[in-house]
């Protein structure tokens, strides 16, 4: 029988994110025959056929009116856990947001049942609220499916969620297979939050092909890079106020945008002269690999206030850049000794510029074995060949 598995993302392939999931998808086309994609995040979005042929669907769906009928007491019994779940607060304050979302999902659920093989394996690339209709299409149409999910970052630090709650993860957890997060924070936070959880919970570090690597700088300018939105959680504001600190001729060069920028911009006014910047908005992925290939980069450098592993900080290294970022989550899995610079949430702004200052004086940076051990680290522990071969294994076993 031909091995089947429907990918739950949030916008891949219809979207221009999660670019990451391509090398993912080519270890799986070894291991399947029939690879599905389902941008949940898009609406009324249809499934993508990566590798198979796709199916004439029949028969029409049958009315909510109907389904509630047919499930009110699951329906209820879910309800009923969600309420104990959030302790009564949440809850209390939402329960019709509550009802509705479940009435959704029950909906999508017959919906995804319809279009979807019937033997494929489930695998939902983030654990987002979308991922209770995959836990009411396993529950009650396909019991003996398997169901696999990633974490990342926000899906599985509450602090990243601005409600500071997951609504229905107790519920989605009862159903869940396997867990596997991108990284060893992550892997520690899921454990603590759901001592209830009787899956396995595994670790598989995201992957990176070979690069290129980056020219070593030589002029009297620094070049600093980020990578990231332009939202509060990113604190651009923070990286304005650590460069202001040096005393050296440094660019900033950013690639992204979002909402925040009118606050950047007050901040980007204040740079003193030293500092100069380049804010070159939402770029193509391909161009900034192309950019690190073509330019003299000092560092790249993460002021995130919550990160998982900050694939930007991977595809830097994996040129030979060194990378800084600071001491929380994920990122001293991936900035450790001899890669760059590790800045410290509990110091001034102040005081991390003199680290950051201390580097690029220190000219390890400019240094051409250096920078080669860091390009060598990251194929290590980052290598997409490696990291995906073992994550197929885990999926599928």
């Amino acid at each position: 029988m031909s091995k089947s598995i429907t990918i739950f993302t949030e916008s891949f392939p219809l979207g221009k994110g999660e670019i990451f999931l391509k090398g993912e998808l080519e270890s799986l086309t070894k291991a399947y025959d029939e690879i599905i994609l389902m941008p949940m995040g898009i609406s009324n979005a249809k499934p993508v056929w990566y590798k198979g042929i796709e199916p004439e669907i029949s028969g029409k769906l049958p009315r909510l009116k109907t389904l509630v009928k047919s499930h009110w007491r699951q329906l209820f019994s879910i309800l009923k856990m969600e309420r104990k779940a959030s302790k009564n607060g949440i809850y209390l304050k939402k329960p019709l947001y509550f009802l509705k979302m479940l009435l959704y999902a029950l909906k999508k659920a017959y919906e995804l049942n319809r279009v979807l093989p019937k033997e494929t394996e489930l695998y939902s690339y983030w654990y987002s609220n979308w991922t209770l209709n995959i836990s009411l299409l396993k529950a009650i149409l396909r019991p003996n499916a398997s169901w696999v999910s990633r974490t990342h970052g926000f899906d599985v630090d509450v602090q990243q969620v601005v409600s500071g709650y997951y609504p229905f993860r107790k519920w989605n957890n009862t159903q869940l297979n396997k867990v596997i997060c991108i990284s060893s924070y992550g892997k520690q936070l899921f454990t603590r939050d759901n001592p209830e959880y009787k899956g396995e919970v595994e670790v598989s570090y995201l992957g990176i092909g070979e690069q290129g690597f980056a020219p070593i700088p030589k002029g009297k300018t620094y070049i600093i890079v980020s990578c990231s939105s332009v939202i509060p959680l990113k604190r651009l504001d923070k990286m304005a106020s650590i460069l202001s600190y040096l005393n050296r001729r440094v660019l900033w060069v950013h690639f992204g945008d979002g909402p925040d920028m009118g606050r950047v911009n007050k901040y980007l006014d204040r740079l003193p002269d030293n500092i100069g910047y380049e804010f070159k908005g939402k770029t193509p992925n391909k161009e900034i690999l192309q950019y690190y290939q073509e330019n003299e980069v000092d560092l790249f450098m993460n002021t995130s206030k919550l990160e998982g592993i900050p694939f930007s900080m991977i595809e830097a290294a994996a040129s030979g850049i060194p990378i800084a970022g600071f001491n929380i989550c994920g990122i001293p899995e991936i900035i450790t000794k001899y890669m760059g610079v590790l800045l410290d949430e509990s110091i001034s702004n102040e005081e991390n510029a003199d680290k950051i200052k201390s580097f690029l004086l220190s000219a390890l940076g400019r240094n051409e074995k250096y920078r080669k051990n860091i390009q060598l680290e990251i194929n290590r522990t980052f290598s997409s060949d490696i990291n995906y071969q073992k994550f197929t294994k885990i999926i599928a076993s």
